[in-house]
């Protein structure tokens, strides 16, 4: 047809052109760009520019990555809340300064020496490793009463002075003991003392001291040990309805010879009954180890009785309760049986050997031995 114009098709409102071919204005983003994490939604900024190309109108937005970025980001990965480390409550006095050098502790003077050098460890028996304030106070007041009683026993007792003059690490080592047991050097709770024995001072826990530890434990209500003399009546059972009668006499003979034997007794907290005996050849079998027992002024010469008690009972001690004594205080409470056992026959065969220069500066050990305290 002539004249017949041909017509450019135009773009619907509203299409991706308008009708001049121009990119229609009626294309904007409609919405925000989510991005969707744990539970909540978060919209991002709005678009920096357009761009047309041939898929269409990319648009551009602004920090976004020119790598394409998923739409839900990954969840975050819960950490779990690390423990704090607990804060020691421990002054900064309780920190350990008694690492001393053995040359260090033999310049010191044997008042310095008790008052300082187990002071750390001696409170920490008592107070643990990380105390209070209160406790470390407490503790240290303790170490201050148990030193002035172990200087005592040193102003007292010229060899036990001598003895500690020349080996003072023994010195801090029966401090420790002395702590580790719980006990006292008090002289009137009798609880323990220190010994000169085989060139060291060793730290002894008493029969009465022993006593005292297991009825602490709540799991004992009694214990105790008793001589059995000629002329007194006294049974024992073991087994199905075992139990000791003793009946003594008080008018009677008491003289050491006269005795039969003893035995150690107790009775625990859930009304049970521990028992045991030991006949005279036994307690003087113990007697013929200790070092003591030669000489003139033997504490077994002096005091048998008291001695044998403590023999005694310390067989028996073995089998009672103790409660919630840690390993070292068992050890620091048996040394004096560990050493009339075991350490003592070593020590007999030393003295065989010809003494060296050290000795020559020293009584006989065994003249000395009954300067200690027995109880």
């Amino acid at each position: 047809m002539s004249g017949e114009q041909h017509l450019e098709p135009k773009s619907k409102p509203g299409g991706l052109f308008d009708e001049n071919g121009n990119p229609s204005q009626d294309i904007q983003p409609t919405h925000k760009k989510e991005v969707t994490t744990q539970g909540s939604t978060q919209a991002k900024s709005e678009p920096q520019k357009e761009e047309l190309t041939e898929e269409g109108i990319t648009t551009h937005w602004k920090n976004e990555p020119q790598k394409e970025k998923s739409m839900t980001t990954k969840p975050e990965e819960k950490k779990t809340p690390q423990k704090a480390e607990p804060k020691s409550q421990a002054p900064t006095k309780q920190e350990n300064k008694s690492n001393l050098s053995l040359d260090k502790i033999n310049r010191m003077s044997i008042n310095n020496l008790v008052k300082a050098a187990p002071k750390d460890r001696f409170i920490q028996s008592i107070a643990g490793s990380n105390p209070t304030e209160k406790d470390y106070s407490d503790a240290e007041k303790i170490f201050s009463r148990e030193a002035s009683f172990a200087l005592r026993a040193f102003s007292e007792n010229s060899y036990l002075k001598k003895v500690a003059e020349n080996n003072k690490l023994s010195v801090i080592n029966a401090m420790i003991d002395l702590g580790n047991s719980g006990l006292s050097l008090s002289p009137v709770l009798k609880q323990g003392y220190f010994v000169p024995m085989d060139k060291k001072v060793l730290f002894w826990a008493s029969y009465m001291g022993k006593r005292d530890i297991v009825m602490a434990s709540g799991q004992v209500k009694d214990a105790y040990a008793r001589l059995v003399y000629e002329g007194e009546e006294f049974e024992v059972k073991y087994g199905t309805g075992g139990h000791i009668k003793h009946t003594p006499d008080p008018w009677g003979d008491k003289d050491p010879s006269k005795i039969k034997g003893g035995y150690w007794y107790c009775v625990l907290s859930n009304g049970a009954e521990k028992f045991g005996t030991m006949n005279k050849q036994e307690i003087e079998a113990i007697q013929k180890r200790a070092p003591s027992a030669g000489a003139s002024t033997s504490p077994w010469k002096s005091d048998w009785e008291q001695m044998a008690l403590k023999t005694v009972f310390n067989r028996g001690f073995k089998e009672m309760p103790k409660g919630n004594l840690s390993d070292q205080q068992i050890k620091a409470l048996e040394v004096g049986d560990q050493l009339e056992e075991k350490d003592v026959k070593n020590w007999i065969k030393q003295r065989k050997v010809k003494q060296d220069s050290f000795d020559d500066d020293y009584e006989d050990d065994n003249s000395q031995v009954e300067d200690a305290q027995i109880v």
